[in-house]
C-alpha cells in the first residue's frame, strides 16, 4: 500500500514538473522544483536536511547574529508563503515538511537570540530563580489573540513609543511569562520575536478590527 502511495506521489509530481516548464512556480528564494516538493509535502528526511543545510550556508557569511536572525525570519516567511496541498504527504511515518522546517527555524532563531543576549549581566541568584520558576496558566492573563497577533501588537506599541524598554526583544522577554492564548498555555519570548519579523496581512486586518472595537469601548467608558 505504501509503495502505491509513493508511486502516486511521484507520478503527480512528475506531471507537475513537466507542466511547470516555462512558468515560474518558485519565488526569489526557492526554485521551481523546491517549491513543487514543498507544495506536495515531500517530507523526506534527506530533503528536509538539504533545505536546512542550504539555509545555514546562506547566513554563514552575514556579519552578525541580528542580521542572521532577520535573514532566517525572511526565509521562513517565504517558505510559509508557498501553498501546501492539504492531506498530501510523501511518508506518513514522519512529520509534515512544514512542521519540521518551522521547528528548525524556531530553534535556530532562538539559539541565535540567546547568543545575542549572553552579555547581559545577571546575578547567579536571579539566574537560578528565573530558570526554576514557571508561572502556572491560572496565574497568567489569557489573551484572545494568537501569538502572531500579540507579536504584532507589542511591535506596534514599541514603535509608537506607547511602551518603552531596552529593546523589542526585552519587551517580549518581560511579557511572555505572564501571557497565554486559547491555544498556547506557554508563550516563549523567542516565538514572539520570530513572529514579529514576518507579519501577515490577515493578522494586521484582524488586529485593526480589534483595535476599532477597543476604541469604541473606550468611547463608551
Amino acid at each position: 500500500m505504501s509503495q502505491l502511495l509513493y508511486s502516486c506521489h511521484w507520478k503527480g509530481l512528475n506531471e507537475l514538473i513537466r507542466g511547470s516548464q516555462g512558468r515560474n512556480v518558485g519565488n526569489e528564494h526557492f526554485s521551481n522544483l523546491e517549491s513543487l516538493l514543498i507544495e506536495r509535502n515531500f517530507n523526506s528526511t534527506k530533503f528536509a536536511r538539504y533545505l536546512t543545510d542550504r539555509f545555514k550556508s546562506q547566513i554563514e557569511e552575514l556579519a552578525s547574529d541580528d542580521i542572521r536572525i532577520k535573514k532566517l525570519a525572511y526565509i521562513q516567511k517565504l517558505f510559509n508563503q508557498i501553498p501546501v496541498i492539504k492531506d498530501l504527504t510523501y511518508d506518513r511515518q514522519y512529520d509534515d515538511l512544514s512542521l519540521t522546517i518551522n521547528k528548525w527555524f524556531i530553534c535556530e532563531i532562538e539559539f541565535k537570540s540567546h547568543s545575542n543576549t549572553e552579555n547581559i549581566i545577571e546575578s547567579p541568584a536571579m539566574e537560578i530563580k528565573s530558570s526554576s520558576y514557571v508561572r502556572k496558566t491560572a496565574d497568567k492573563v489569557l489573551c484572545k489573540l494568537t501569538v502572531d497577533q500579540l507579536a504584532l501588537f507589542f511591535k506596534a506599541a514599541d514603535m509608537s513609543n506607547i511602551i518603552t524598554a531596552r529593546s523589542l526583544p526585552a519587551v517580549f522577554q518581560s511579557v511572555a511569562p505572564y501571557l497565554s492564548t486559547p491555544h498556547r498555555a506557554e508563550i516563549s519570548h523567542s516565538s514572539l520575536r520570530v513572529k514579529s519579523y514576518s507579519v501577515e496581512e490577515r493578522d494586521k486586518s484582524l488586529l485593526i478590527e480589534m483595535m476599532i472595537r477597543l476604541t469604541e469601548q473606550i468611547k463608551d467608558l
